[in-house]
């Protein structure tokens, strides 16, 4: 008995394995922002033990260096750390904060805090020593009682997630990260059904018209001085962005007309009479632009502005059906 006891004590005394972090893309799909903080998306790449911390917004970071200068970023690295699970919590050692990272650059106006202090250093905190439990679709967190859901994503998959407050013009903070909850296990199915494939391309169209909308702003600045030329470009790339909407909205029904009868009128001039900027912009949404054309007709026929609940309950408005 005496033996058995040793034994026991022994084991209870030595470190539990430490197990390397999950491997991949990570989005954050629950609501962690004080009130007082302009949300942003985050996400956690891993390779072996190192860590990146990135921040994703669907507009760009940093607006007064975007409208006066063109520089628009929607993502941001902003930090670095190596990672381990060990003893059922999340170990990060080796962490270094980029303090330069434009993340929302006003806090120092707003709040007199450095944007590093107000985003990197508090989610660095809330991850360090968390409760680590993986999940079918990623892996849950828990800082001081509160769950933090991540879910597997690509890059790009995040972008196209961080979009959608901004499509249905509705608050990030009052999204809460249902958003990432709703269309991250989607993005992820091997075999979607045929309407969640429809949906799955609209998505992607979503993010094609991110691309053009941050090309127009990085082309034209809202407040710098521009020449003719850069007006025209700015123009054409806002229509660009535009152009799934426009396209939905002007031809109401298949009856009505729908792409082609677009780029033969109304779309070259709305593109300067440029038919190859035309045309490039058709090309670039490629198979997803027919779908979008007909979720934006769908939209229609929904009655009244479409609050939180039933965005989070189903992004896809019942397109999916």
């Amino acid at each position: 008995m005496k033996q058995l006891l040793a034994a026991a004590l022994l084991l209870a005394a030595l470190p539990l394995r430490a197990d390397p972090p999950p491997q991949g893309s990570f989005m954050l799909g629950s609501a962690i922002w004080p009130d007082h903080v302009l949300p942003r998306s985050v996400r956690l790449a891993f390779e072996g033990e190192a860590m990146e911390l990135h921040f994703v917004h669907p507009l760009p970071l940093d607006s007064e260096a975007c409208d006066t200068k063109g520089i628009c970023e929607s993502t941001v690295q902003a930090a670095t750390a190596t990672a381990r699970v060990d003893g059922g919590k999340l170990v990060l050692e080796n962490i270094e904060i980029d303090e330069s990272a434009a993340i929302e650059p006003s806090t120092m106006k707003y709040l007199e805090i450095p944007q590093d202090r107000v985003y990197t250093a508090f989610v660095i905190s809330l991850l360090q020593q968390a409760g680590f439990t993986q999940t079918d679709t990623g892996f849950t967190l828990t800082s001081a009682g509160t769950p933090m859901e991540f879910y597997a994503v690509s890059a790009e998959d995040a972008l196209t997630i961080a979009t959608i407050p901004v499509v249905f013009e509705q608050s990030i903070a009052q999204m809460g990260g249902c958003e990432v909850r709703a269309l991250a296990p989607l993005l992820a199915k091997a075999e979607p059904t045929t309407g969640e494939a429809r949906f799955i391309r609209v998505l992607g169209g979503f993010r094609t018209m991110l691309d053009y909308d941050f090309a127009a702003r990085r082309a034209a600045p809202f407040k710098a001085d521009l020449t003719d030329a850069q007006r025209e470009e700015g123009d054409k790339l806002r229509s660009a962005a535009r152009l799934p909407a426009m396209i939905g909205n002007i031809f109401q029904t298949p009856e009505d007309g729908g792409i082609e009868e677009f780029r033969a009128d109304m779309g070259l001039r709305m593109f300067w009479d440029d038919r190859e900027a035309l045309d490039a912009a058709i090309a670039a949404y490629g198979e997803a632009l027919p779908d979008m054309v007909a979720w934006y007709r769908h939209l229609r026929g929904i009655e009244g502005r479409v609050d939180v609940a039933t965005i989070c309950a189903d992004p896809s408005l019942g397109f999916m059906e």
